[in-house]
């Protein structure tokens, strides 16, 4: 279980052996991730796709389990009874359209995965409210709290008239990737408060020489 709260990002698959305490499953790697921490749950089948080419089953997560603790070659394990660290986002949408809306999730904290979930996340919450086509200006205001060192408030201005929620993803994940790459732990990011605020408008001028 990658997101969880009011989105969510999993995977599943196969429990290969459960002995002591401990817990092998897929048969095959996940990310080939090497050491990782992941929460894994219950999954609840809901129905199967079958296809001569890639059968696939659409499942859901269920009450939390214990910790993925390894992501190898030869499958996934893991300890029952742990709790994962994830880390808690509040992205509040503020919007000409549509009335303000908070979203509370948890995220893993992982140094590889967190980057691209954040992008994942913001980008699913603006493109579920906003449309994706036309002019459009966004103000993402980030307050990211880190264990021990000073916060890191950020604010970013977006104005295009296409890709608006792909470029105020990108404009969250950033500074995470940066810190990431700089050698912060990600069990030490604390919390991550999110405000995007949008217009179907163009709050933009070109300058042009004359």
């Amino acid at each position: 279980q990658l997101v969880r709260g009011d989105m969510a990002v999993a995977a599943d698959g196969t429990v290969t052996h459960v002995e002591n305490g401990r817990l092998y499953a897929f048969g095959h790697p996940f990310l080939s991730a090497g050491p990782v921490e992941l929460p894994f749950t219950e999954a609840s089948v809901i129905a199967g796709i079958p296809s001569y080419a890639n059968s696939m089953k659409l499942s859901t997560p269920g009450r939390p389990l214990g910790v993925i603790s390894q992501d190898q070659a030869s499958g996934i394990g893991g300890v029952l009874g742990l709790a994962a660290r994830m880390v808690p986002v509040e992205l509040e949408m503020m919007s000409d359209s549509a009335p303000t809306e908070t979203f509370k999730v948890e995220v893993a904290a992982d140094r590889f995965l967190m980057p691209f979930l954040m992008n994942l996340t913001v980008f699913s919450a603006i493109g579920a409210r906003e449309r994706q086509v036309g002019d459009a200006t966004f103000v993402v205001e980030q307050d990211i709290a880190l264990r021990g060192l000073p916060r890191i408030q950020l604010e970013n201005y977006i104005s295009t008239p296409a890709n608006g929620a792909a470029l105020a993803a990108r404009a969250v994940v950033v500074p995470l990737s940066v810190m990431m790459a700089g050698g912060v732990d990600p069990s030490d990011v604390e919390k991550i408060k999110l405000r995007i605020r949008t217009s179907n408008a163009r709050q933009a001028q070109d300058v042009k020489q004359a």
